[in-house]
């Protein structure tokens, strides 16, 4: 793994912390009607094209194996 692929792993750590806490900030918008599907959708929903985001970065910048004969 490179630096540029450390990068991306560090900020993806940070970004589902941060979707994490958004999350739950807006489940508990109505603490009375709180059944966990908003928070469900709203975690997925960005998550997913995180990850998504995330595995193409790192396989954008993935560095050519040296092939030894």
């Amino acid at each position: 793994m490179n630096g540029y692929q450390k990068i991306i792993v560090i900020v993806l750590d940070i970004l589902l912390l941060a979707e994490v806490c958004i999350s739950i900030f807006l489940g508990n918008q109505d603490p009375n009607n709180f059944d966990g599907v908003i928070f469900i959708e709203s975690f997925f929903g960005m998550s997913i094209p995180t990850f998504l985001l995330a595995k193409y970065l790192i396989r954008r910048f993935e560095t050519p194996e040296i092939q030894q004969s």
